[in-house]
């Protein structure tokens, strides 16, 4: 998958129901505080899916080789062991 595709995309936002904020420690010393205002959108997470054939092209790709995989007894998901070649 290239970064043009989004089929296989998992999009997450979550809503604030009202004014608020957060502190936010980004390292030491360094303190950042994010203000959210009623009915806005927070983007959390983008989670993309792969079938197994692209788990392995996207390992071979980077450096590494599927050494193992899990997978459900629906084979809907699964859990990769991934070995730097």
């Amino acid at each position: 998958m290239d970064d043009t595709d989004n089929t296989a995309l998992v999009d997450f936002r979550d809503l604030s129901y009202s004014f608020h904020s957060i502190a936010a420690p980004i390292t030491d010393g360094l303190n950042m505080t994010i203000q959210f205002a009623s009915g806005e959108r927070i983007h959390t997470e983008n989670s993309y899916k792969y079938d197994l054939q692209g788990i392995s092209h996207l390992a071979a790709e980077t450096g590494f080789k599927c050494a193992n995989v899990w997978v459900d007894s629906q084979k809907r998901f699964s859990s990769n062991l991934l070995l730097a070649e």
